[in-house]
This record gives structure tokens, C-alpha cells and sequence, in this order.
């Protein structure tokens, strides 16, 4: 069985899509002749622990501490791939990882690295462009990633669109649609991305309209705190409801079997894993119009609805008119199930992607040299204290177009 390395950046909030898709692709890949390792940096010793505890399903394996210089980095890199001799090492965000592995293959290494694009950002699209000529193959997971890697240069020939996947429910249990509109958010309580203060000004409207609903946020985040109590200021009938953090084999018995309307006021993303599960499991979407995702999977009025971003005055319009309408609802609960049975399953998305992963172990690598970017590369560094680096990274990652985290480039 072929062994391929894949890559995860440090969060403190356990929930992310790119987690979740590491999650299943462990679990699903090995099926296809491919088992799968994911390598990450920890924190401390409770990092480590709680990173075991909320994800699983993957098999998490630290390879340096927090607190250590870049070439104690790469060492610790070159110990790892000594041991462990993956075939193939798939990138998501820990790009500083190219210039050793390229220094590996022109030694003669069989080795082979994959960049994906996870979001319509240029945290993503500005590494995988920077390191083109590196890559062997990279992956946009939306019909917009893929056109804009294409766009900004990324070779035709190495380059592919391959959507997630996900578990979907092989027959629609019926649902009874009484009561309170279930809805559900489940993701990063973040403002950056998700607009998750958003939500604020959609409950207001969604009470101004009367509209019989109960609102269940599942997820972690900077804004956390702040949502919490702006909502507590308005929420004069107790219908918000706060849950933390569950691990993702958890959320279709928690979550989706439980909601009625999967919300997402998203600034932007690259294919929303949790628009996608929700569907296969019948929750209808109502989400934000973003450039990427949405338009190859929501055909409005059918499947789903969508809204302008920032626009909750017509979020809370559509969701008062499924709250009238429950037949409607129901109909369109069943469309977005059969959608995402049909394309986008985890078992179609396993063998797709088993499919890239041998074919670039069967093309020569590429064999260009590679070039580090991290800010923290200077020599001068050497002169600043361990502890200081990790705060130095946060702060100067601001002004580096290239740097999508502090873990991105140590």
C-alpha cells in the first residue's frame, strides 16, 4: 500500500474544512490502495492531546515543538521522511515543507508533493503560484480555484478540479416539519471569513418577521465571546443556542439530522464541506453568493437559496418563506439530498482523487530548486531568541502577501 503524507496548519478551534477532509480521506483512501498520515507541529504536550481528541480519525503525528528554529525545523522534517518514506506528501498551507522536499528528490528521493487550493484566497493561491514549478501536481477544489490557479499561471498539464466529498445518507429518512424552523451553523465562529457577526443582525430580522425558528451554532472561534453576548442582548426569546466544538464523525447524528436550514454568511470559500454534508443529509442551504462553490452546487429556488454577502434582510426573507411554506421545504430538501448523492459522494471523490495520486507517482518529478519564503528566513534571525520567533511570525506574517499563518512559514 502506497503511503501519502498530508500536511495541517495549527488552530486552537478544533472544526475546519480542511480537517474534516483529512478526516475522511484517512478513512476512505486506504480502500484504494493509499493510507494516509497527517503531520502538523504541536504547541505542547495538551495540544497534542486535544488535537487526538477532536479529529479521531486522523492519524495526527507532531514532527517538531513550538519553540525551534527554522533549520531545527527542516531537520526534523528530514528525520520524519527518513522514517516514514511517503510516496507522496500532499501540501495544505505548511509550504515551507517544498524546499526540503525538493533538495530530497534532487538526492534521488521517489517522493512527490501535491498543493491544494482549499479557498478562493490568496492564502492559497499565492504559495501554490510561487512554488509552480515544484509542485507535481496541484488541485483546485472548486470550478473558481482551478480558473484562477490556471489564470495566474499554474501549468495546464498538473493542474486539476477536484470537488470535495461526502457522506451521504443512501435513503432520506421522511422528516416531519413542525414546530420551530430548525437551523443550524456549523464551522468557525470567525468574522474574517465566515462573517459570523453576521448572524446578529439575521436574528433580529428573522424576530421582526416572527418567524417560528430555533437557532443551534456548533463550531469555535475568535469571535466566539463577542457573538455570545450580542446575541444575549437580543435573544429575549431564548431561541439561540451555543454548543462548542464536536468532532466531525459527530455532526450528522448531532447536527443534521436534527436541522431543517444548513446557514453560511461566508465572505468567501473554496467548496463549504458543511454545505456539502448538510445537503446530503436533506438540510436545505440558505448561504452567502460567494464566487467559489456555491454556483456549481446551489441552483436557486431547487436545491437551495442563496443571498448576497452581507445581505441577512434577504436571508431572513428566505427563511420566513420556508417557515410559511413546509411543503416547499420538503421538496427542496430532497433535491439537495439526491445532488449531492449523486455528485459529490466521498466514494467518487476517494477514487478521483486515488486516481491524481497514482498518476503522479507514475510522471517524472519536478526537480526545480526551491526557494524559502518565510519571513522569519532572514540570518539575522539567529540572533532573536526561540521563544520570540512564534510572536514574530504572528506579527510580520501581516505584510507577507504569501503568508496565509504563522505556522505557513515559520
Amino acid at each position: 500500500m502506497h503511503h501519502v503524507l498530508a500536511t495541517i496548519t495549527n488552530s486552537s478551534y478544533g472544526f475546519g474544512g480542511v480537517s474534516t477532509w483529512l478526516e475522511r480521506i484517512t478513512q476512505t483512501l486506504p480502500a484504494y490502495g493509499w493510507r494516509v498520515t497527517t503531520v502538523t507541529h504541536a504547541l505542547d504536550e495538551q495540544h497534542l492531546v486535544d488535537w487526538a481528541d477532536k479529529h479521531p480519525g486522523i492519524n495526527l503525528q507532531p514532527i517538531f515543538g513550538r519553540f525551534v528554529r527554522l533549520n531545527q525545523i527542516s531537520s526534523a522534517l528530514e528525520n520524519y521522511l527518513d522514517r516514514e518514506k511517503p510516496d507522496v506528501v500532499i501540501i495544505n498551507g505548511s509550504y515551507w515543507m517544498i524546499p526540503t522536499i525538493q533538495r530530497r528528490k534532487q538526492r534521488g528521493d521517489a517522493i512527490r508533493v501535491i498543493g491544494v487550493c482549499h479557498a478562493d484566497e490568496n492564502g492559497y493561491y499565492n504559495p501554490l503560484f510561487f512554488y509552480r514549478d515544484n509542485l507535481d501536481h496541484i488541485i483546485g477544489v472548486s470550478q473558481t480555484c482551478y480558473a484562477k490557479l490556471l489564470a495566474l499561471g499554474c501549468p495546464p498539464a498538473r493542474t486539476s478540479f477536484l470537488p470535495y466529498g461526502v457522506p451521504c445518507l443512501k435513503q432520506l429518512p421522511p422528516r416531519t416539519y413542525e414546530g420551530p424552523l430548525r437551523l443550524a451553523y456549523v464551522g468557525r465562529l470567525v468574522q474574517s471569513q465566515k462573517r459570523i457577526l453576521d448572524f446578529v443582525p439575521l436574528i433580529s430580522e428573522l424576530n421582526t418577521r416572527q418567524v417560528n425558528y430555533r437557532l443551534d451554532f456548533y463550531g469555535a472561534g475568535a469571535e466566539e465571546n463577542t457573538l455570545r453576548e450580542q446575541v444575549e442582548r437580543i435573544d429575549h426569546n431564548r431561541r439561540v443556542f451555543f454548543h462548542g466544538w464536536i468532532p466531525a464523525d459527530q455532526v450528522a447524528r448531532t447536527v443534521w439530522h436534527q436541522a431543517d436550514i444548513f446557514l453560511l454568511a461566508s465572505a468567501y470559500e473554496g467548496l463549504s464541506i458543511s454545505m456539502l454534508e448538510a445537503m446530503g443529509h436533506g438540510v436545505v442551504p440558505v448561504v452567502s453568493r460567494v464566487e467559489s462553490g456555491v454556483a456549481q452546487v446551489i441552483h436557486d429556488g431547487e436545491n437551495g437559496y442563496t443571498f448576497e454577502v452581507g445581505d441577512m434582510a434577504t436571508c431572513a426573507d428566505l427563511i420566513a418563506s420556508l417557515d410559511r411554506d413546509r411543503n416547499q421545504l420538503a421538496l427542496v430538501s430532497h433535491a439537495a439530498w439526491m445532488f449531492v448523492c449523486q455528485e459529490f459522494s466521498i466514494e467518487r471523490h476517494a477514487q478521483r482523487l486515488a486516481n491524481i495520486l497514482n498518476s503522479v507517482l507514475a510522471t517524472p518529478a519536478q526537480m526545480a530548486p526551491a526557494s524559502y519564503m518565510g519571513v522569519t528566513a532572514h540570518p539575522l534571525v539567529r540572533l532573536v531568541p526561540a521563544w520570540a520567533l512564534v510572536y514574530a511570525r504572528r506579527l510580520f506574517k501581516r505584510g507577507n502577501p504569501i503568508n496565509e499563518g504563522f505556522t505557513t512559514f515559520p
